[in-house]
């Protein structure tokens, strides 16, 4: 059974992590915040287009989408079960705000703030979670939670599957398994449902994962990258089963030339982005979207994967049916392969099968800061926010009515009915963004401190402007809180080796906030090469923060390993109330009290980053009963007098909080 319509995954992301308070009452209390620490979601997240639908995630959290409805998978009834146009942006009713949106084929699945799925849409094979209406072509327009093992922390759509990457690192996968693309062997080679979602057995965590049609793929943190499912064309990278529809749901190691450090999937191609910033493509390339013209107007497949020739580094990329878009660091996109509905952004070759390997400028009035494929569709997110789609619009994909209702090509970017996916900032140039990394966002009492570095490629010798904005209580307009202005202006020697430029680029500043729970989100403005300002600013990060009267605890569970009854944790913790103090760290075995550590062990590089003294680290080995077990961290919170508050927090795991097993 091959494959002959599509379903687009995009927008893999990293979430940011609720953590709630615990009712179990052997558990210490928790700090009831949904603060994040470093990694959280990356802009892509914000936008996701299936087939012929799209969907964008508001600064607020509200989700809208907009196109294709006959299943549902706009989150509404309207024109469910018929081919009519739905032009304008929906919003879609979700218990609350969403972090970040997914698309399949037909199907829909977003990721809350406190780390739950929700899915909506076409259910035929178990796509949504669930087994209500598995087996049949009955719309589903209202979103249903779908039941995993613990918080959701990135999700990807396949034409009918879905996969989400858990707090711990681990992936789980349901829906459609004809070809392995679940990642195990249960209803291969049939279209039996598999709503429940099923553990894949990778080497170790994930961070990055991306489904298609029917084949899923996943960065690795050491940036191997791991494909499994449809191979016919060499998608996965190898050239097992080529030429041929064999299930593979066992993951395989792509080989690359470096670690990866993005991925994602068209309808039968695959391509990464590497940490050095260049793409490399694979699988079917009958049109072009591997960005070369090998084998293009075959059916041949193309497993090893080939470099892109673009005109600078890449900072994202999405794949959409046939075609392939990459945001470069400037802003500027470049698309390639199919264009028979403009879905490149141009004219060339539309309502023709001719092949376009070369990438092609986009022509945007300002730069981009997110980009998804649909099926035949191309979608951006500039950096005010708004968003500008192209291609075909049959269904009112595009935000707009212009040509829906028919097959014609829109080949040149049209406003979608919809804006404020981004903080709006001043936008358009022609200049390079900055180069910047925001290290730490904490919060302490009724204040936050921002630690970071920014520098302008244009002039690198010339400290910049840092913008902060409050989203207060997670919604509503952002408010500016950089009274007086912050500047990346603290010397910062290993920033300057590392690029090879002079000057001051660190800034470090402590800011006034209201208690609540808030989005905290830091900009640096640029430069041109006068050192004038050229409103090209770079969303550096944002973090969700909880304010109050007391600083809450911070720290990290960097490992636990056991041999036999023997076992080891490590991390640091610390708190800003008395940030010198050595922190009591509980362990919990198997959801119980097991015993008390402290963090009493000097962690310089912890130090540094925060510029706090004091020791702040923990390696522990203790005897623990034989099997494994489930292990939790608790940083155990003191006031200013160094008496515990009840302030208390689960320890991160990949910047997520969590419990690790062994």
């Amino acid at each position: 059974m091959l494959l002959t319509k599509r379903g687009l995954c995009v927008a893999v992301v990293v979430i940011a992590a609720l953590f709630v308070a615990l009712v179990v009452p052997t558990t210490p209390a928790v700090a009831d915040t949904n603060e994040a620490i470093t990694g959280f979601q990356t802009t892509a997240s914000m936008i996701t287009s299936g087939e012929e639908h799209t969907c964008a995630v508001e600064n607020d959290g509200d989700v809208f989408c907009w196109g294709d409805n006959y299943y549902g998978q706009l989150g509404n009834a309207t024109n469910n079960d018929t081919f009519d146009p739905n032009p304008t942006p929906a919003l879609v009713t979700l218990p609350s705000a969403a972090a970040a949106i997914t698309t399949g084929n037909y199907h829909t699945c977003a990721v809350l703030t406190d780390g739950t799925v929700y899915c909506w849409g076409y259910n035929r094979y178990g796509q949504l979670g669930n087994a209500t209406n598995n087996n049949n072509t009955i719309a589903n327009p209202t979103p249903a939670l779908v039941t995993l093992p613990s918080a959701a922390a990135a999700i990807t759509g396949g034409l009918n599957h879905t996969c989400a990457v858990l707090t711990d690192g681990t992936v789980y996968c349901w829906g459609w398994n004809w070809y392995g693309q679940l990642g195990n062997a249960t209803n291969n080679g049939n279209s039996d449902p598999n709503p429940a979602p099923a553990l894949v057995t990778l080497p170790s965590a994930v961070t990055d994962v991306t489904a298609d049609g029917a084949h899923t793929c996943a960065v690795l943190a050491d940036g191997d990258v791991y494909c499994w499912g449809l191979n016919y064309h060499g998608q996965l990278g190898n050239a097992t089963n080529n030429g041929n529809t064999n299930p593979n749901p066992t993951p395989a190691l792509v080989t690359l030339p470096s670690a990866a450090a993005a991925i994602t999937t068209g309808n039968y191609h695959t391509c990464a982005v590497l940490t050095n910033s260049t793409v490399y493509c694979w699988g079917y390339n009958r049109v072009g979207q591997l960005g070369n013209a090998t084998n293009s107007g075959t059916e041949n497949a193309n497993p090893a994967p080939a470099l892109v020739t673009l005109a600078s580094a890449v900072a994202a990329i999405t794949g959409g049916g046939s075609h392939t878009c990459a945001v470069v660091t400037d802003g500027d996109v470049y698309c390639w392969g199919y264009n028979y509905h403009g879905q490149l952004g141009n004219a060339t070759n539309n309502n023709n099968n001719i092949a376009n390997p070369a990438p092609a400028l986009v022509t945007l009035a300002s730069a981009v800061a997110a980009i998804t494929g649909g099926g035949s569709h191309t979608c951006a997110v500039v950096t005010d926010g708004d968003v500008y789609c192209w291609g075909k619009n049959r269904y009112g994909q595009l935000g707009n009515d212009t040509n829906s209702d028919t097959n014609n090509a829109n080949p040149a970017p049209l406003a979608a009915a919809i804006t404020g996916i981004m903080p709006h900032v001043p936008s358009g140039s022609t200049d390079t963004y900055a180069t910047a990394n925001l290290e730490e966002l904490e919060p302490g009492p009724n204040e936050i401190r921002i630690h970071g570095w920014s520098f302008d490629p244009d002039l690198p010798t010339k400290d910049l402007v840092v913008h902060v904005y409050a989203f207060f209580d997670g919604v509503g307009d952002p408010v500016a809180l950089d009274t007086p202005v912050v500047r990346a202006a603290d010397f910062r020697p290993d920033i300057n080796r590392a690029f090879g430029i002079g000057g001051d680029h660190g800034f470090n500043r402590t800011l006034a906030i209201r208690n609540g729970n808030h989005r905290v989100c830091v900009y640096s403005l640029s430069v041109d090469g006068a050192g004038a300002l050229d409103d090209l600013n770079k969303l550096i990060g944002c973090r969700y923060v909880t304010v109050t009267d007391e600083a809450l605890p911070r720290g990290a569970f960097d490992q636990v390993t056991q041999t036999g009854t023997s076992m080891n944790v490590s991390g640091w913790a610390y708190d800003l109330d008395r940030e010198n103090d050595s922190l009591d760290i509980q362990v919990y075995l198997d959801g119980a009290y097991f015993k008390t550590v402290s963090a009493n062990t000097s962690r310089t590089d912890v130090n540094k980053i925060v510029q706090i003294s004091g020791d702040h680290g923990f390696n522990s080995t203790f005897t623990v009963p034989a099997g494994g077990h489930q292990v939790c961290l608790y940083a155990i919170g003191v006031n200013p007098s160094g008496a515990a508050d009840g302030e208390n927090v689960l320890l991160t795991v990949i910047d997520q909080p969590n419990c690790r097993t062994t």
